[in-house]
């Protein structure tokens, strides 16, 4: 990781949440300024067989015990997390974590020059 890549995590936050796939699947609604998305479940009292992961429609990951967790970031899946995603529950699923990673719009759109200037006051 090069000093660039942590200046541009810094402008990177969080929302966190946690929701119930007992009942009806979890919609994460698509947004063009998520660039990491994060789906996994709290080990704390809860019991999980397997959930599928769609996005676009396509299945793209189940979780199991085996494999717990599904992290996409924009660097290594494209704009993948920037797509809706459903969780739904298999088998005996209860609750599913999720974190989303969003960037502001004008960190995204922004050129090389622009990144540049805003940064240059720390590399004299």
């Amino acid at each position: 990781m090069c000093i660039s890549d942590w200046r541009a995590g810094r402008l990177i936050r969080t929302v966190l949440r946690e929701a119930s796939v007992a009942a009806a699947p979890v919609t994460i609604a698509p947004d063009n300024n998520r660039v990491g998305l994060w789906i996994g479940w709290p080990t704390g009292g809860t019991s999980l067989n397997s959930m599928s992961v769609t996005a676009g429609g396509v299945l793209v990951c189940c979780l199991d015990s085996s494999f717990p967790v599904y992290y996409v970031t924009f660097d290594r899946h494209g704009d993948l997390p920037t797509k809706a995603h459903i969780v739904t529950n298999i088998s005996n699923g209860t609750t599913v974590g999720i974190v989303e990673m969003i960037m502001p719009e004008e960190y995204l759109a922004a050129g090389l020059e622009q990144f540049r200037s805003a940064y240059s006051r720390y590399t004299r």
